[in-house]
Formats: structure tokens, C-alpha cells, sequence
């Protein structure tokens, strides 16, 4: 009776978590249509503030950081990467460039996808 009772406390803890990791996670954009630099969320190319949250592209990351520059072909990987990770994103447009739409991500995020992808690389570390 006891392993029972330990059991559903056990297994209600694990859904409560699961639950709220998919919170934060799993969710896709707030709205249907992409933000611009014509949205009041805009605060400059690539970054939006929606709802008290910053949200960047990994391409205006690595600007705003002073990040070492690469192709956007790394970009774009690094983007659909974190898109497969299933973390919460918004649609942008970006100010220039040959892309139609771009995801930007929380700050955090984005941060650790690109420590994750830069030191598998050995970008930003001189060699």
C-alpha cells in the first residue's frame, strides 16, 4: 500500500515536471504573422521584446556579443537546430538580406545553442 502511495506521489512529481519543462519549451510563436521592424516589439534587426521577454537571432546574437562572424549557412543550422530542441520562438523579418522569414529565440536559449555549437567548432576561441 505504501510503494503505491509513493508511487503516484512519484509519478504525479515527474508529470508536474515534464509538464512545465514543456511550458517553458514547447512553445511555437504567439502569433500567425512574423514580426518586423514596423512591430512595436522591435528594438533593432534581429531583436524583439515581446511580452517582457528579448528575443534575438542567432545572427543579431553574434553582433550584439561581438561574437566572431560566420556564414549564414552556420546560422541557419544553428537556427534549425534549436527549432528541433522545440524551444519557443518568434517569426521575424529581417531589415535586410536575401532571408523572407528568420526565427529569433529567448536570449538564453540562443546563447547556449551558440556556446554549444562554437566550442564543437572551436569558433571564438582563437584557434
Amino acid at each position: 500500500m505504501y510503494f503505491f502511495i509513493i508511487y503516484n506521489i512519484f509519478y504525479g512529481a515527474l508529470l508536474f515536471y515534464i509538464m512545465s519543462f514543456v511550458e517553458i519549451l514547447g512553445h511555437t510563436p504567439d502569433r500567425e504573422e512574423n514580426y518586423s521592424s514596423a512591430s512595436p516589439e522591435y528594438q533593432s534587426n534581429g531583436i524583439y521584446t515581446v511580452k517582457g521577454e528579448t528575443f534575438m537571432t542567432v545572427w543579431a546574437h553574434r553582433n550584439y556579443f561581438g561574437l566572431a562572424e560566420v556564414r549564414p549557412e552556420e546560422n541557419s543550422r544553428i537556427t534549425n537546430e534549436v527549432i528541433h530542441w522545440g524551444a519557443r520562438c518568434i517569426k521575424t523579418v529581417p531589415d535586410r538580406g536575401p532571408f523572407k522569414e528568420i526565427y529569433a529565440f529567448q536570449v538564453g536559449i540562443i546563447q547556449h545553442a551558440i556556446e554549444r555549437d562554437d566550442g564543437k567548432n572551436n569558433v571564438n576561441k582563437g584557434m
